[in-house]
């Protein structure tokens, strides 16, 4: 019974939620400076002097040492200064944060445990077997807990899921926008059946949630799924699933954050909206550049690099940064060429061989020449811009929580019972959190 009880758990509480997501916001927009603007554009960004002046003392091993430290990884150390002092401050009260956003992820010990067998086919990469697996484990047991053998897998994509459940569901409708990929399903299993179509629009919602009940039959309970929907489908999803009693819980892996529309960019939860964010604390989080690093890698990731590659990723994102300034500066217009050259190791030639500049009418080798001197000339501040990339990564899961928590948020004011959960390693899966709504009652 007790295991019973923790495995359904009483899902999030919106008071939690909100208490999480407002500590969150004041963060976040506290540190703004670090994340308003698009990368490579950080050669014409103002970084504040306190900053400017610690990151240019520590640079990036200087930073990883101190997010080491912070972490109780490396031993103590008493701050030196004031600069030390800033961003062990900083570092504490992120770690802070995602402690308690964390806090909020219900346990994933019985999802480890789980020793079911389900047969997974086995032509995927490691990436994608493992997040398949993982995946089935919580679909099975959501199945069980909400007796229903009925699923909807919204951005089917290759048909993973469809060929594990092929034979253990009664029906298994794949939804695909794409009209190649509906075409991979014919023939695949006769509980298998694809609609073709597109969340998001009001009106082509209904169309396909009245075409998806006709293919599985009314009052049947259905779960509605998706493995890293892009973009605005999550939230599509979610909308979906929140006014349409049939569908008995939902269970979605979201990504690519940035690809949500414009007119769209904005959190899902109107207690968000109206309490927690003001109009430019909304912009920035919900901003492009904010909703682009919310999903890179994560900073556990990046602390694995060797001494080597860091040295190669600084120069890499130095050269990038600088060829973006060289060109505003001249107003040149830049490109990327259709056929890429030959690699080089050399970092100039690697850009100049990327993207061809003005408008054919320029000599490109003089370019070149012009562009080599200026990265002479900028190449001291590189070590500095690296060092804030990291500091970048340090936001990373903070803004994921935050989207993903306002998202649980709407959900929970909709009458749903919420939870989130780890299912994938985040070092093979760095978007690993499924969010899982149903209709089980408060307790």
């Amino acid at each position: 019974m007790e295991e019973q009880e923790q495995e359904k758990g009483i899902g999030l509480d919106g008071s939690d939620v909100t208490a999480v997501l407002t500590e969150l916001a004041r963060f976040l927009f506290e540190h703004k400076w670090l994340f308003h603007f698009s990368n490579v554009t950080i050669l014409m960004v103002e970084i504040p002097d306190c900053w400017r002046r610690c990151l240019a003392k520590k640079k990036t091993s200087g930073v990883r040492e101190a997010i080491l430290k912070a972490a109780g990884r490396v031993s103590q150390k008493c701050p030196a200064d004031e600069d030390d002092r800033l961003l062990d401050e900083f570092l504490l009260r992120r770690n802070e944060l995602a402690a308690k956003a964390r806090s909020l992820l219900a346990c994933t010990r019985l999802l480890q445990d789980d020793d079911r067998q389900t047969k997974i086919p086995t032509r995927m990469t490691p990436k994608k077997l493992h997040e398949v697996s993982m995946l089935a484990r919580v679909l099975s047991r959501l199945c069980d807990q909400h007796c229903t053998s009925h699923l909807v897998d919204v951005g089917c994509g290759l048909g993973h899921l469809e060929r594990v459940f092929s034979r253990s569901c009664d029906k298994i409708v794949a939804v695909e926008c794409d009209e190649a990929t509906c075409g991979r399903f014919l023939g695949l299993s006769s509980s298998v059946e694809v609609v073709q179509g597109r969340l998001g629009d009001e009106a082509e919602d209904r169309r396909l949630a009245k075409e998806i009940f006709a293919r599985i039959g009314e009052g049947k309970p259905i779960g509605l799924v998706g493995l890293h929907c892009c973009g605005d489908l999550t939230p599509a999803m979610m909308r979906l699933f929140s006014s349409t009693p049939e569908f008995s819980f939902m269970a979605v892996v979201a990504c690519c954050y940035h690809k949500v529309q414009k007119d769209r960019n904005k959190p899902v939860s109107s207690r968000v909206q109206s309490e927690i964010l003001n109009s430019d604390c909304k912009n920035l989080i919900y901003g492009p550049s904010a909703l682009r690093l919310a999903c890179q890698e994560s900073l556990d990731k990046w602390l694995k690099l060797t001494d080597q590659e860091l040295e190669v990723r600084e120069k890499d994102f130095g050269h990038r940064a600088a060829f973006e300034a060289f060109c505003h500066d001249r107003r040149l217009v830049k490109r990327k060429r259709k056929r890429r050259q030959r690699g080089s190791s050399d970092f100039v030639a690697k850009i100049m061989d990327t993207y061809e500049v003005g408008e054919g009418q320029l000599d490109q080798d003089q370019i070149k020449s012009d562009f080599t001197e200026y990265c002479r000339q900028t190449e001291s501040e590189f070590p500095l811009l690296s060092a804030v990339a990291a500091l970048q990564l340090c936001l990373q899961s903070l803004l994921e929580y935050f989207i993903t928590l306002d998202r649980c948020l709407f959900l929970i004011d909709n009458g749903l019972r919420v939870e989130l959960r780890e299912i994938f390693d985040v070092g093979l899966s760095p978007r690993n959190i499924a969010l899982i709504a149903s209709r089980f009652q408060h307790r």
